[in-house]
Protein backbone atom coordinates (compact mmCIF):
# COMPACT_ATOMS: atom_id res chain seq x y z
CA UNK A 1 0.00 0.00 0.00
CA UNK A 2 1.49 3.31 -0.65
CA UNK A 3 1.61 6.64 1.28
CA UNK A 4 0.79 9.92 -0.20
CA UNK A 5 1.37 13.37 1.69
CA UNK A 6 -1.19 15.94 0.33
CA UNK A 7 0.44 18.78 1.43
CA UNK A 8 -2.31 21.56 1.01
CA UNK A 9 -1.79 24.40 2.73
CA UNK A 10 -2.57 28.21 0.99
CA UNK A 11 -2.63 26.47 -2.62
CA UNK A 12 1.15 24.95 -1.94
CA UNK A 13 1.07 20.85 -2.88
CA UNK A 14 4.18 19.28 -1.72
CA UNK A 15 4.87 15.31 -1.98
CA UNK A 16 6.34 13.60 1.08
CA UNK A 17 9.00 11.08 0.40
CA UNK A 18 7.65 7.59 0.94
CA UNK A 19 8.55 5.50 3.80
CA UNK A 20 9.84 1.71 3.37
CA UNK A 21 6.89 -0.40 1.89
CA UNK A 22 4.80 -1.15 5.47
CA UNK A 23 2.69 -4.62 5.77
CA UNK A 24 -0.50 -4.42 2.97
CA UNK A 25 -2.80 -4.16 5.89
CA UNK A 26 -1.59 -2.27 8.75
CA UNK A 27 -4.11 -0.06 9.92
CA UNK A 28 -1.72 3.13 10.66
CA UNK A 29 -1.23 3.55 7.13
CA UNK A 30 -4.65 2.99 6.59
CA UNK A 31 -6.28 5.87 9.02
CA UNK A 32 -2.83 8.09 7.53
CA UNK A 33 -4.38 7.67 3.79
CA UNK A 34 -7.85 8.03 5.03
CA UNK A 35 -6.87 11.33 6.73
CA UNK A 36 -5.26 12.34 3.07
CA UNK A 37 -8.81 11.67 1.70
CA UNK A 38 -10.27 14.10 4.34
CA UNK A 39 -7.88 16.50 3.95
CA UNK A 40 -8.30 16.85 0.36
CA UNK A 41 -12.30 17.57 1.28
CA UNK A 42 -11.08 20.63 3.56
CA UNK A 43 -12.46 18.51 6.70
CA UNK A 44 -9.25 19.38 9.08
CA UNK A 45 -10.64 18.06 12.09
CA UNK A 46 -11.56 14.80 11.03
CA UNK A 47 -8.30 13.93 9.72
CA UNK A 48 -6.71 15.46 12.69
CA UNK A 49 -8.53 12.44 14.67
CA UNK A 50 -7.22 9.85 12.18
CA UNK A 51 -3.51 11.12 11.94
CA UNK A 52 -3.25 11.13 15.94
CA UNK A 53 -4.39 7.52 16.01
CA UNK A 54 -2.18 6.08 13.02
CA UNK A 55 0.53 7.84 15.27
CA UNK A 56 -1.11 6.29 18.57
CA UNK A 57 -1.02 3.27 16.98
CA UNK A 58 2.76 3.00 15.96
CA UNK A 59 3.74 4.48 19.48
CA UNK A 60 1.92 1.72 21.45
CA UNK A 61 3.47 -1.03 19.33
CA UNK A 62 6.88 0.69 19.75
CA UNK A 63 7.49 0.90 16.28
CA UNK A 64 9.10 3.77 14.41
CA UNK A 65 6.37 6.69 13.90
CA UNK A 66 6.14 7.54 10.21
CA UNK A 67 7.69 11.44 9.45
CA UNK A 68 4.62 11.18 6.46
CA UNK A 69 2.13 11.05 9.54
CA UNK A 70 3.82 13.70 11.23
CA UNK A 71 4.05 15.69 8.22
CA UNK A 72 0.29 14.71 7.14
CA UNK A 73 -0.97 16.25 11.09
CA UNK A 74 0.84 19.44 10.69
CA UNK A 75 -0.89 20.16 7.21
CA UNK A 76 -3.97 18.82 9.19
CA UNK A 77 -3.38 21.58 12.42
CA UNK A 78 -2.27 24.26 10.05
CA UNK A 79 -6.11 24.03 8.12
CA UNK A 80 -7.76 23.66 11.68
CA UNK A 81 -5.67 26.69 12.65
CA UNK A 82 -6.88 28.77 9.47
CA UNK A 83 -10.43 28.09 9.76
CA UNK A 84 -10.43 28.96 13.37
CA UNK A 85 -8.86 32.31 12.70
CA UNK A 86 -11.22 32.95 9.69
CA UNK A 87 -13.91 32.37 12.46
CA UNK A 88 -12.11 35.08 14.89
CA UNK A 89 -11.70 31.91 17.31
CA UNK A 90 -8.10 32.80 17.79
CA UNK A 91 -7.82 30.37 21.06
CA UNK A 92 -8.44 27.35 19.15
CA UNK A 93 -5.95 28.35 16.18
CA UNK A 94 -3.52 28.93 19.08
CA UNK A 95 -3.49 25.37 20.47
CA UNK A 96 -3.42 23.83 16.56
CA UNK A 97 -0.49 26.24 15.67
CA UNK A 98 1.27 24.77 19.15
CA UNK A 99 0.46 21.46 18.43
CA UNK A 100 2.24 21.78 14.92
CA UNK A 101 5.17 24.00 16.01
CA UNK A 102 5.92 20.69 18.56
CA UNK A 103 5.55 18.05 15.62
CA UNK A 104 7.74 20.32 13.14
CA UNK A 105 9.49 23.23 15.13
CA UNK A 106 11.82 24.00 12.02
CA UNK A 107 8.58 24.14 9.41
CA UNK A 108 8.20 28.07 7.81
CA UNK A 109 4.75 27.30 7.63
CA UNK A 110 4.50 26.56 10.95
CA UNK A 111 6.48 29.83 12.18
CA UNK A 112 4.72 31.93 9.18
CA UNK A 113 1.29 31.07 10.98
CA UNK A 114 2.97 31.91 14.26
CA UNK A 115 3.07 35.39 12.96
CA UNK A 116 -0.79 35.35 11.23
CA UNK A 117 -1.92 34.56 14.35
CA UNK A 118 -0.07 37.38 16.46
CA UNK A 119 -1.39 39.50 13.31
CA UNK A 120 -5.05 38.80 14.01
CA UNK A 121 -4.69 39.89 17.74
CA UNK A 122 -3.09 42.99 16.39
CA UNK A 123 0.45 42.15 17.90
CA UNK A 124 2.47 43.78 14.95
CA UNK A 125 5.83 43.24 16.23
CA UNK A 126 5.83 40.21 17.18
CA UNK A 127 4.14 39.09 14.24
CA UNK A 128 6.80 40.49 12.19
CA UNK A 129 9.52 38.62 14.34
CA UNK A 130 7.70 35.30 13.81
CA UNK A 131 7.28 36.51 9.63
CA UNK A 132 10.54 36.99 9.17
CA UNK A 133 12.45 33.87 10.96
CA UNK A 134 9.66 31.95 8.54
CA UNK A 135 11.29 33.71 5.60
CA UNK A 136 14.97 32.80 7.09
CA UNK A 137 13.90 29.10 6.98
CA UNK A 138 12.28 29.30 3.28
CA UNK A 139 12.96 32.99 1.60
CA UNK A 140 10.52 32.11 -0.80
CA UNK A 141 7.19 31.55 1.69
CA UNK A 142 4.87 33.50 -0.38
CA UNK A 143 2.45 34.03 2.49
CA UNK A 144 5.38 35.76 4.77
CA UNK A 145 6.20 37.97 2.40
CA UNK A 146 2.15 39.03 2.31
CA UNK A 147 1.53 39.42 5.78
CA UNK A 148 4.69 41.20 6.25
CA UNK A 149 2.98 43.32 3.75
CA UNK A 150 -0.11 43.86 5.47
CA UNK A 151 1.71 44.57 8.72
CA UNK A 152 3.69 47.36 6.99
CA UNK A 153 0.59 48.90 5.16
CA UNK A 154 -1.17 48.92 8.32
CA UNK A 155 1.89 51.00 9.79
CA UNK A 156 1.36 53.23 7.02
CA UNK A 157 4.80 52.38 4.81
CA UNK A 158 2.37 51.67 2.19
CA UNK A 159 5.82 51.90 -0.86
CA UNK A 160 6.98 48.90 1.24
CA UNK A 161 3.98 47.41 1.78
CA UNK A 162 3.72 47.25 -2.23
CA UNK A 163 7.10 45.57 -2.73
CA UNK A 164 6.14 43.40 -0.09
CA UNK A 165 3.32 42.24 -1.72
CA UNK A 166 5.08 42.00 -5.45
CA UNK A 167 7.64 39.62 -3.76
CA UNK A 168 4.83 37.63 -2.30
CA UNK A 169 3.27 37.15 -5.74
CA UNK A 170 6.84 36.64 -7.52
CA UNK A 171 6.96 32.95 -5.30
CA UNK A 172 3.46 32.02 -6.02
CA UNK A 173 1.28 33.41 -9.25
CA UNK A 174 -1.98 32.18 -7.50
CA UNK A 175 -1.82 34.98 -5.01
CA UNK A 176 -1.64 37.78 -8.08
CA UNK A 177 -5.81 38.51 -8.44
CA UNK A 178 -6.21 39.22 -4.81
CA UNK A 179 -2.77 41.32 -4.12
CA UNK A 180 -2.81 43.09 -7.71
CA UNK A 181 -5.90 44.28 -6.05
CA UNK A 182 -4.69 45.81 -2.91
CA UNK A 183 -1.38 47.15 -4.63
CA UNK A 184 -3.74 48.80 -6.80
CA UNK A 185 -5.74 50.59 -3.98
CA UNK A 186 -2.52 51.11 -2.16
CA UNK A 187 -1.07 53.00 -4.96
CA UNK A 188 -3.79 55.70 -5.12
CA UNK A 189 -3.49 55.88 -1.31
CA UNK A 190 0.11 56.31 -1.94
CA UNK A 191 -0.84 59.13 -4.34
CA UNK A 192 -2.63 61.43 -2.11
CA UNK A 193 -1.00 60.74 1.27
CA UNK A 194 2.93 60.21 1.05
CA UNK A 195 2.79 64.32 1.89
CA UNK A 196 0.52 63.67 4.73
CA UNK A 197 1.06 64.43 8.45
CA UNK A 198 0.84 61.69 11.40
CA UNK A 199 -0.57 62.17 14.83
CA UNK A 200 -0.76 59.22 17.14
CA UNK A 201 -3.06 58.43 20.44
CA UNK A 202 -3.22 55.36 22.29
CA UNK A 203 -5.24 53.47 20.16
CA UNK A 204 -5.94 55.43 16.76
CA UNK A 205 -3.50 57.05 13.90
CA UNK A 206 -4.68 60.37 12.13
CA UNK A 207 -3.12 60.90 8.95
CA UNK A 208 -3.98 64.56 7.77
CA UNK A 209 -3.11 66.86 5.08
CA UNK A 210 -2.67 70.66 4.16
CA UNK A 211 -6.10 71.40 4.43
CA UNK A 212 -6.46 70.37 7.67
CA UNK A 213 -4.34 71.33 11.12
CA UNK A 214 -3.14 70.14 14.15
CA UNK A 215 -5.87 70.64 16.03
CA UNK A 216 -8.52 69.16 13.51
CA UNK A 217 -6.30 65.95 13.65
CA UNK A 218 -6.02 65.91 17.47
CA UNK A 219 -9.71 66.67 17.39
CA UNK A 220 -10.53 63.96 15.59
CA UNK A 221 -8.07 61.69 17.98
CA UNK A 222 -10.38 62.52 20.97
CA UNK A 223 -13.42 61.62 19.37
CA UNK A 224 -12.60 58.09 18.06
CA UNK A 225 -10.75 57.96 21.71
CA UNK A 226 -14.25 58.63 22.97
CA UNK A 227 -15.51 56.20 20.61
CA UNK A 228 -13.24 53.17 21.60
CA UNK A 229 -14.50 53.97 25.22
CA UNK A 230 -18.24 53.77 24.43
CA UNK A 231 -18.40 51.29 21.68
CA UNK A 232 -16.43 48.75 23.71
CA UNK A 233 -18.15 48.96 26.61
CA UNK A 234 -21.74 47.93 24.72
CA UNK A 235 -19.70 45.28 22.53
CA UNK A 236 -17.57 44.50 25.04
CA UNK A 237 -14.48 44.45 23.29
CA UNK A 238 -11.36 46.68 22.75
CA UNK A 239 -9.54 46.02 20.23
CA UNK A 240 -5.63 45.72 20.61
CA UNK A 241 -4.85 46.94 17.02
CA UNK A 242 -4.34 50.55 16.54
CA UNK A 243 -6.35 51.77 14.22
CA UNK A 244 -5.43 54.62 10.98
CA UNK A 245 -8.20 57.32 10.49
CA UNK A 246 -7.23 59.42 7.16
CA UNK A 247 -8.94 62.70 6.54
CA UNK A 248 -9.05 63.85 2.87
CA UNK A 249 -10.69 66.68 1.08
CA UNK A 250 -13.27 65.83 -0.51
CA UNK A 251 -12.09 65.40 -4.28
CA UNK A 252 -8.95 63.67 -2.55
CA UNK A 253 -11.34 61.28 -0.89
CA UNK A 254 -13.15 60.16 -3.99
CA UNK A 255 -9.92 59.74 -5.60
CA UNK A 256 -8.17 57.35 -2.89
CA UNK A 257 -11.56 55.71 -2.37
CA UNK A 258 -13.72 55.53 -5.16
CA UNK A 259 -16.57 55.50 -3.20
CA UNK A 260 -20.22 56.47 -4.24
CA UNK A 261 -20.88 60.19 -4.05
CA UNK A 262 -23.58 59.93 -1.18
CA UNK A 263 -20.99 57.96 1.22
CA UNK A 264 -19.90 60.51 4.42
CA UNK A 265 -16.97 58.19 5.20
CA UNK A 266 -15.91 54.70 4.21
CA UNK A 267 -14.18 51.96 6.91
CA UNK A 268 -11.99 49.87 4.36
CA UNK A 269 -9.53 48.34 6.99
CA UNK A 270 -9.11 52.06 8.11
CA UNK A 271 -11.32 54.81 8.35
CA UNK A 272 -11.39 57.64 5.72
CA UNK A 273 -13.30 60.82 6.44
CA UNK A 274 -13.63 63.88 3.84
CA UNK A 275 -13.12 66.93 5.98
CA UNK A 276 -15.75 69.78 5.17
CA UNK A 277 -15.61 73.09 7.19
CA UNK A 278 -14.54 71.25 10.38
CA UNK A 279 -15.83 74.33 12.65
CA UNK A 280 -19.40 73.92 11.20
CA UNK A 281 -19.40 69.97 10.78
CA UNK A 282 -18.01 69.13 14.18
CA UNK A 283 -21.10 66.79 14.99
CA UNK A 284 -21.65 65.12 12.01
CA UNK A 285 -17.73 64.61 11.64
CA UNK A 286 -18.04 62.98 14.81
CA UNK A 287 -20.86 60.35 13.83
CA UNK A 288 -19.22 59.24 11.01
CA UNK A 289 -16.38 58.17 12.95
CA UNK A 290 -18.55 56.72 15.74
CA UNK A 291 -19.95 54.91 12.37
CA UNK A 292 -17.40 53.83 10.66
CA UNK A 293 -15.45 52.49 14.31
CA UNK A 294 -18.32 50.54 14.74
CA UNK A 295 -17.82 48.62 11.43
CA UNK A 296 -14.38 48.41 12.45
CA UNK A 297 -15.15 46.38 16.18
CA UNK A 298 -17.93 44.48 14.43
CA UNK A 299 -15.26 42.96 11.83
CA UNK A 300 -13.04 42.26 14.95
CA UNK A 301 -16.08 40.28 16.16
CA UNK A 302 -17.40 38.50 12.91
CA UNK A 303 -15.58 38.28 9.41
CA UNK A 304 -18.79 37.79 7.68
CA UNK A 305 -22.02 39.73 8.66
CA UNK A 306 -25.27 40.92 7.05
CA UNK A 307 -25.21 44.47 5.62
CA UNK A 308 -28.61 45.02 7.46
CA UNK A 309 -26.58 44.37 10.74
CA UNK A 310 -23.59 45.63 9.96
CA UNK A 311 -24.97 48.69 9.31
CA UNK A 312 -27.95 49.35 11.54
CA UNK A 313 -25.82 48.67 14.27
CA UNK A 314 -23.58 51.54 12.76
CA UNK A 315 -26.24 53.84 12.72
CA UNK A 316 -27.56 52.80 16.36
CA UNK A 317 -24.00 53.45 17.73
CA UNK A 318 -23.97 57.03 16.35
CA UNK A 319 -27.13 57.61 18.01
CA UNK A 320 -29.95 57.81 15.24
CA UNK A 321 -33.30 57.43 16.05
CA UNK A 322 -34.69 54.05 14.97
CA UNK A 323 -38.17 55.35 14.86
CA UNK A 324 -37.04 57.92 12.38
CA UNK A 325 -37.61 56.20 9.14
CA UNK A 326 -41.02 54.67 10.18
CA UNK A 327 -42.58 57.27 8.04
CA UNK A 328 -40.41 56.54 4.75
CA UNK A 329 -40.98 53.06 5.34
CA UNK A 330 -44.53 53.01 5.68
CA UNK A 331 -44.93 54.74 2.20
CA UNK A 332 -42.47 52.08 0.89
CA UNK A 333 -44.42 48.97 2.12
CA UNK A 334 -47.87 50.49 0.99
CA UNK A 335 -45.75 51.01 -2.91
CA UNK A 336 -44.10 47.10 -2.35
CA UNK A 337 -40.90 48.92 -3.03
CA UNK A 338 -39.28 47.19 0.29
CA UNK A 339 -36.11 44.75 -0.10
CA UNK A 340 -36.44 41.89 1.95
CA UNK A 341 -33.57 41.83 4.88
CA UNK A 342 -32.31 38.73 3.23
CA UNK A 343 -31.46 40.59 -0.22
CA UNK A 344 -29.97 43.69 1.78
CA UNK A 345 -27.05 40.80 3.50
CA UNK A 346 -24.43 41.86 0.81
CA UNK A 347 -22.57 45.44 1.27
CA UNK A 348 -24.29 49.01 0.48
CA UNK A 349 -21.06 50.32 -1.29
CA UNK A 350 -22.00 49.36 -4.64
CA UNK A 351 -25.72 50.58 -4.29
CA UNK A 352 -25.59 53.76 -7.13
CA UNK A 353 -28.66 55.12 -6.49
CA UNK A 354 -29.04 57.71 -3.51
CA UNK A 355 -32.92 56.80 -2.74
CA UNK A 356 -32.28 53.28 -3.41
CA UNK A 357 -29.36 53.27 -0.54
CA UNK A 358 -31.43 55.37 1.16
CA UNK A 359 -34.18 52.87 1.79
CA UNK A 360 -31.27 50.12 2.66
CA UNK A 361 -30.26 52.25 5.55
CA UNK A 362 -33.85 53.19 6.70
CA UNK A 363 -34.63 49.65 7.09
CA UNK A 364 -31.40 48.49 8.75
CA UNK A 365 -31.91 50.98 11.42
CA UNK A 366 -35.69 50.72 11.85
CA UNK A 367 -34.95 46.64 12.33
CA UNK A 368 -31.87 46.83 14.54
CA UNK A 369 -33.85 49.62 16.58
CA UNK A 370 -36.92 46.46 16.69
CA UNK A 371 -34.96 44.02 17.68
CA UNK A 372 -33.30 46.42 20.45
CA UNK A 373 -36.89 47.97 21.74
CA UNK A 374 -38.32 44.77 22.58
CA UNK A 375 -35.60 42.29 23.11
CA UNK A 376 -32.29 44.36 23.98
CA UNK A 377 -29.00 45.24 22.32
CA UNK A 378 -27.12 42.56 24.17
CA UNK A 379 -29.35 39.93 22.09
CA UNK A 380 -28.19 41.76 19.10
CA UNK A 381 -24.43 41.63 20.52
CA UNK A 382 -25.35 38.22 20.89
CA UNK A 383 -26.39 36.98 17.77
CA UNK A 384 -23.01 38.86 16.35
CA UNK A 385 -21.20 36.87 18.09
CA UNK A 386 -22.44 33.80 17.11
CA UNK A 387 -21.93 34.61 13.46
CA UNK A 388 -18.01 34.95 14.21
CA UNK A 389 -17.88 31.51 15.76
CA UNK A 390 -19.52 30.11 12.22
CA UNK A 391 -23.10 29.90 12.75
CA UNK A 392 -25.43 30.75 10.07
CA UNK A 393 -27.58 34.14 10.60
CA UNK A 394 -31.10 31.95 10.55
CA UNK A 395 -29.06 29.47 13.09
CA UNK A 396 -27.85 32.51 15.58
CA UNK A 397 -30.76 33.85 15.28
CA UNK A 398 -33.35 31.21 16.20
CA UNK A 399 -31.06 30.01 19.31
CA UNK A 400 -31.03 33.60 20.21
CA UNK A 401 -34.63 34.87 19.81
CA UNK A 402 -36.67 31.61 18.93
CA UNK A 403 -37.76 33.48 15.60
CA UNK A 404 -35.27 33.10 11.86
CA UNK A 405 -34.76 35.87 9.94
CA UNK A 406 -37.97 35.75 7.73
CA UNK A 407 -40.33 35.29 10.94
CA UNK A 408 -38.72 37.80 12.67
CA UNK A 409 -38.63 40.46 9.45
CA UNK A 410 -43.15 40.16 9.66
CA UNK A 411 -43.02 41.10 13.10
CA UNK A 412 -40.74 44.21 12.78
CA UNK A 413 -42.99 45.07 9.61
CA UNK A 414 -46.33 44.77 11.81
CA UNK A 415 -44.76 46.86 14.17
CA UNK A 416 -44.03 49.86 11.87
Amino acid sequence: MRLFCVFMLLCTSILAQEPKPAPELDPSIVLNNEAVALLSKGKHEEAIVKLRSAISLRKIAKEKVEEVFKKNLVVALLGKASNSMAKKDLTTADRAILEAKRLDPENPHTTAYEGILAYRRGHFTSATSFLQDALRLDPKLAMAHEFIGMILYKRERIADAIKSWKKAISHDKKRKKHLDSMIAKAKRELAIEEKMQILRSTHFTCKYGDAQNRDVANEVLRMLEDAYAKIGADFRTYPQETLTAILYVDREFRGATRAQGWAAGIYDGKIRVPIRNFSNSRNSIRKTLIHEYTHFVVSQICKRVPAWMNEGLAQRMEGLDPLAPSPLLRAAQEKKSLKSLQRLSASFATIRNAKTVRLAYAESLSFIGYLERHFGMSRVIDVLRRLGKGEKINRALSLVYGRDLQELEKLWLADL
